[in-house]
């Protein structure tokens, strides 16, 4: 996203960013995905206390749509503190549990939760963003030559709430129709540079790369995640400016170019969900007066 933006390309509707509502939560350890799929299987959302938090929050339950969920939990979990609320199987069986989800079951035990007897503690995730580089049904963008496919891509075609399992089917049809189209195109191959251009230049010694992506991450998630508000985000976008590496061009180094990058596209994000003054969505807008676009 951000080399595309940089280079000139169209991106579009990147408020619209889901949160996965239940992936595990445990200190020091990486977010894992406990599938909706456990609770389509009748895995029941507890809080702290053990209340069915979600029982009266709305028609379906457990089963509300993500964004319901997502922030529902963080809603309980501001209520206690930061504490994670608890997925709860149990009554699942202990022979079910195994066998229908032996990945979600290996990944805990690993973690030294057994699903079979303990509730596992869940926390929201950001898990996929709707919009991008602006394409077309060939994956074509409006910079000559430049397409994409897959999440950096915004085809339009997950509005602005995915549904589940979509993503991979949009990376299939999207995938094949731009691989033809580039095989069949005639874009003639850039000019290159001099020599010198290409050599990269070296880091900045005095600059904490993994600490500003690490503070990017605390705002972003503070002022532009589950809740958002006109001011949250004015402050957020000021903090990531803040933030942003002086570097004209980026050295040949992973750590530097993602922390770069991803404090450019933090900033597009924070921008483009105050443009969007109503909720829509996967983007919720505390301030909010309408519903509607």
């Amino acid at each position: 996203l951000a080399m595309a933006h940089r280079a000139g390309a169209t991106l579009r509707d990147l408020e619209f960013v889901q949160f996965h509502p239940t992936a595990l939560h445990l200190a020091g350890v990486p977010a894992f995905l406990i599938s909706e799929s456990m609770r389509g299987e009748g895995a029941r959302l507890i809080n702290q206390e053990g209340e069915r938090f979600m029982v009266g929050r709305h028609p379906d339950g457990d089963l509300a749509p993500r964004d319901v969920v997502a922030r529902a939990i963080y809603n309980e979990m501001a209520r206690h503190g930061g504490q994670p609320v608890f997925l709860d199987c149990r009554h699942l069986g202990a022979e079910l549990l195994p066998k229908r989800f032996p990945t979600i079951f290996q990944a805990c035990q690993g973690y030294g939760i057994d699903m079979r007897s303990q509730p596992i503690p869940v926390a929201p995730a950001a898990h996929f963003m709707m919009g991008g580089v602006v394409t077309d049904l060939d994956g074509a963008t409006d910079l000559p030559g430049l397409y994409a496919c897959g999440e950096v891509a915004c085809t339009g075609v997950h509005g602005a709430n995915r549904l589940a399992s979509n993503s991979l089917l949009e990376g299939l049809v999207f995938g094949e129709r731009a691989a033809r189209a580039i095989l069949a195109s005639e874009v003639a191959f850039p000019t290159l540079r001099n020599a010198g251009f290409y050599e990269p230049p070296a880091p900045i010694l005095e600059i904490d790369y993994a600490g500003r992506q690490r503070q990017a991450r605390t705002i972003m998630w503070e002022f532009a995640g589950i809740h958002r508000t006109a001011d949250g985000l004015i402050a957020a976008d000021a903090a990531l400016a803040k933030l942003e590496l002086p570097h004209e061009r980026y050295p040949a180094d992973r750590l530097v170019a993602e922390t770069g990058n991803a404090i450019m596209v933090s900033r597009l994000i924070c921008q483009a969900a105050l443009a969007r003054t109503a909720s829509l969505g996967s983007h919720h807008r505390d301030d909010a007066v309408t519903e509607q676009p």
